[in-house]
Parts: structure tokens; sequence; C-alpha cells
């Protein structure tokens, strides 16, 4: 008695087209992946800066009394007045205001945001002994080399573009003007409050 035994399997050319299309497949995968990772760290930022931007208000309202008529205040135990980007111990107090797990680390260096994705709190002023002063406060992020690398900052700046966002893109000082489509876009900035535009101070 003779068994035969037809038993087909993959020939190699339909191996290859399999393979082809479990790698496009897989490629789109990660795509997609890194995309949507992100625009949710891009959420993260805005949502951060809003939220430090009410700290921010919180901590002004309740020390109006600690505040000049040129914007610098004075903390207990101090003997200088400052503005609110170079005083540490404000920055600690409106940090306090913030419920997380201690992200709001709020640095600068020399009126800059601090490298390597901290916040700032910022009072920005102009022309202080005219008779139109600029003056406004703002709070800031400073984007880490990866987040402008990684797509971040590119899915920032899609979001910026809704005209209920009022977060904008521009350079890691207080005084630079925001700049659409560049590559020095360091800070992301959120106004707090003040009547006038954000203007280079040259």
């Amino acid at each position: 008695m003779k068994s035969s035994y037809n038993n087909k399997g993959f020939t190699l050319i339909e191996l290859l087209i399999i393979m082809a299309v479990l790698g496009i497949l897989s490629s789109v995968f990660v795509i997609s992946s890194v995309s949507m990772t992100a625009s949710a760290e891009a959420s993260r930022i805005i949502n951060n800066l809003y939220a430090l931007k009410m700290a921010t208000l919180t901590w002004r309202k309740e020390h109006m009394d600690l505040i000049g008529s040129d914007d610098k205040i004075t903390m207990p135990g101090e003997s200088t007045s400052t503005l609110i980007q170079n005083n540490t111990n404000a920055l600690a107090e409106i940090a306090s205001y913030i419920d997380g797990d201690n992200e709001f680390e709020i640095k600068t260096d020399k009126n800059k945001l601090s490298e390597g994705g901290k916040y700032g709190v910022f009072t920005y002023t102009k022309n202080l002994s005219s008779n139109n002063p600029k003056r406004a406060w703002y709070v800031g992020y400073h984007l880490t080399y990866t987040e402008r690398e990684d797509g971040v900052r590119d899915k920032i700046r899609s979001k910026v573009a809704s005209p209920s966002v009022d977060v904008r893109l521009g350079g890691a000082e207080a005084s630079s003007k925001p700049k659409q489509n560049s590559k020095d876009e360091k800070g992301v900035w959120l106004k707090v409050l003040g009547d006038n535009d954000w203007e280079p101070t040259n």
C-alpha cells in the first residue's frame, strides 16, 4: 500500500512577501507610536504651563504687598528687591502652589530659562521711566535637545496655531520676541498677565 503526502508549504517568494508586509506594518506602527508620544509630551508641557500660570497668579495676588511699582519684589528677610526670576524663595513658593510630583523645578540663569527641561517665571519690563511702560509676567519652559529634535517642538508648533492656545514658541530669554519656524526656538512661553504685547528689547 502506497501512501502519498501532499504537504505544500510556502514558497520562498511568498515568505519574502509576508516578511515585507510585516516590515511595512511594523514601521507604520513605530512611526505612529513616536508621533503619539511627541503629541502627548507637547500637551503635557502646555498643560503644565497653564498650571504654572495659575500658581503664579495665585502667588502674586497673595503677595501684592511685597511687589513694588517696578515689579520688583522683596521677600521677608531679604534686604534687596529683585525681579521674580531672580528670587529663588519666591519661585519655590510658586512651585508649592502646584499639585504634582515636584515636577515644577523653577530655575533661571541670568534672566534666561535654565537648560534641561526646567520651568521659569519672569517679569518682563521695558521703558519703566517713560509715559508708556511695558510690563508683563510670563511663565516659560526650556525644551531639551531631545524634545526639540524628536518632534515635540513641532507638535507644540502645530498646537499653538490654534487661536484657543495662548502658548508661544520663542527664545530662551524673557526679552526675545517669539518667532515662528525658527531653529532657535528653545523656549515655550505663556503670558501670565499684562496689557502689552511681548516686545524685543532692541
